[in-house]
C-alpha cells in the first residue's frame, strides 16, 4: 500500500491514519507495532499511512503538528480520536475501537485498578485505626488513583471537529 493513497475500500471502513514523515526515527520505530496491529485487526480497521510531506493539506486540516500522529476515523469520515507520538499496542487498539465507533475501554487493566482501590481501602482503614495520618493519606491516594484508573479515556481528542476532508 502506498503511503499516499488510501487502502482499497478504506473510504467506507473505519481507519486509523498513521501520519509520518520520511526521516522521523519515532515513525520508523512504530512500523513493527503498526504491522502487528494490521495483522491483529484483520481488516476490520484499516491503517492508512500518510506521508505528511506529500499531504500537507490533510495535515493542516487535521491540525497535526508532530509525527508520528495517529488519527482514528469512523466509517462515515468523522474524526473520533487521536494520539500524538509513539504509542503501544494498547494505544493503537484504543484508537481502533474509537474508529469503529465503540467506547474505548479503560487505559489501565481493570484488575490493576481494582487492586489499587482495595489496597487503598485497607491502608486507609489501617491508618484510621492506628491513628497514622501518613498511612491514611497514602490509602486515600491509592483509592483515588484506582478510581481514576477505572474511568474510560479516549486518546487526546481531535482539535478539528467534524469530518475528515475527502
Amino acid at each position: 500500500m502506498s503511503s499516499d493513497s488510501p487502502a482499497p475500500g478504506a473510504s467506507d471502513m473505519p481507519r486509523v491514519l498513521f501520519v509520518r514523515t520520511p526521516g522521523c526515527p519515532h515513525c520508523r520505530r512504530m512500523e513493527p507495532e503498526v504491522a502487528a496491529a494490521r495483522r491483529r485487526w484483520g481488516g476490520r480497521v484499516v491503517i492508512e499511512e500518510v506521508d505528511a510531506t506529500r499531504r500537507p493539506e490533510l495535515v493542516a486540516a487535521l491540525g497535526i503538528r508532530a509525527a508520528p500522529t495517529f488519527v482514528a476515523v469512523t466509517a462515515d469520515g468523522r474524526v473520533a480520536a487521536r494520539a500524538t507520538g509513539a504509542t503501544d499496542a494498547r494505544g493503537l487498539d484504543t484508537l481502533a475501537d474509537a474508529a469503529r465507533g465503540g467506547r474505548p475501554g479503560p487505559t489501565v487493566p481493570r484488575v490493576l485498578a481494582l487492586t489499587r482501590l482495595v489496597s487503598g481501602l485497607v491502608l486507609t482503614g489501617a491508618g484510621v485505626g492506628l491513628g497514622g495520618i501518613v498511612l491514611t493519606l497514602l490509602g486515600v491516594a491509592l483509592v483515588v488513583w484506582g478510581g481514576v484508573s477505572l474511568v474510560p479515556r479516549r486518546p487526546a481528542a481531535a482539535h478539528t471537529p467534524g469530518y475528515l476532508p475527502r
